[in-house]
């Protein structure tokens, strides 16, 4: 993303210098993903999922799977126990589902922006209850 201000850090071994730098989280487990990396989380043998009905979708966007889409992302979001992320989209799927998550803003501060703007009204997003990054 050429965004972030954080794509020097993305790869397993500075993450890996990161984690291991600090005794609290020395030898924690990760794993490094990214949108594309969503079947790896994702079980296709279920037929009839549950899950949202897209029917106000557009009618001229071709044969883009919503539901897969969708299923696909949070299961990859549901994977792990922390999120942390420079991306928008998994801040704010992060955030309802209840995900415990750190985001790393971008060069011109898109995710808080948006967050303080959308997402302030609830009580876990107020400023006195996070840490910015």
């Amino acid at each position: 993303d050429k965004e972030s201000l954080h794509k020097d850090f993305r790869s397993e071994k500075a993450l890996r210098k990161i984690i291991d730098s600090n005794r609290k989280t020395r030898g924690m487990s990760f794993e490094l993903v990214d949108w594309p990396d969503r079947d790896r989380f994702f079980d296709k043998t279920v037929d009839e999922p549950l899950g949202p009905e897209f029917k106000y979708k557009v009618a001229d966007e071709g044969k883009f799977d919503y539901q897969y889409m969708f299923r696909s992302s949070i299961a990859l979001l549901a994977s792990g126990k922390v999120l942390i992320t420079d991306r928008l989209h998994s801040s704010i799927l992060a955030f309802l589902m209840h995900k415990p998550h750190i985001y790393l803003d971008q060069m011109y501060g898109k995710i808080r922006k948006t967050r303080e703007v959308a997402l302030e009204v609830s009580e876990k997003c107020q400023k006195h209850g996070r840490n910015e990054v």
